[in-house]
């Protein structure tokens, strides 16, 4: 089996944090809740570029529509979280010049033919400090008395792993692009293997999630 044909095989790992998230939608909180919209919206991005993929059509453009949903749904997952913690408006300013930065980003500096490292270097620094902070909340408040059984411990710890792996190939991928074609592939790997690490830690928390949570 190609390399190529195991990355994509590794992306069906996002299927079981989608079940999970059909049968625990009406349940969750409204932060978790964020989530699932997340996994719908990874579900269908995956569905998107396969058919892309399969017809040979160029998919670098929808990576810019993509990076502006997931941080509009992230941002909404960690303003709900740390409500109350942080200033919301500090949050929403944020928010604001990230979509209009990564906005003029596609339009201006890397166009939609181009891969936006830029905006998906900032998306992920970004969600870094959010994770941050919302582990400082968690400590900080002491209200969680066992971690290992607190959703939203194994969904953020998940963001910050994948984020914080993935950041400096983020902004490095431009560059990677133009290396040799096998190295290529192998990096991208690594990057699938975040994402099977990234959906099974919200699997984890989604499932783990009752209504006294």
């Amino acid at each position: 089996m190609k390399l190529a044909d195991i990355i994509q095989l590794l992306t069906f790992a996002v299927v079981p944090a989608f079940i999970i998230s059909c049968f625990k939608y009406s349940k969750l909180s409204l932060p978790l809740k964020q989530i699932t919209y997340y996994i719908f919206l990874s579900i269908i991005t995956e569905m998107v570029v396969l058919i892309f993929s399969r017809n040979h059509w160029e998919n670098l453009s929808l990576l810019h529509f993509y990076t502006l949903a997931e941080f509009f749904i992230l941002y909404r997952f960690f303003f709900l979280s740390l409500k109350g913690f942080i200033p919301s408006r500090i949050i929403h300013v944020i928010a604001i010049c990230f979509i209009a930065l990564s906005s003029l980003n596609s339009i201006f500096l890397q166009k939609l033919d181009q891969y936006n490292s830029n905006a998906r270097g900032v998306c992920a620094f970004l969600v870094i400090l959010g994770t941050l902070a919302l582990f400082y909340r968690i400590i900080s408040e002491m209200k969680v008395l066992i971690l290992a059984k607190y959703p939203i411990f194994w969904i953020n710890a998940g963001l910050l792993t994948y984020f914080s792996s993935s950041f400096f190939l983020f902004i490095m991928s431009n560059y990677i692009l133009h290396l040799n074609n096998t190295l290529n592939v192998y990096i991208w790997m690594v990057h699938s293997i975040l994402n099977v690490i990234l959906y099974t830690m919200i699997s984890i928390g989604l499932w783990m999630h009752n209504s006294n949570n």
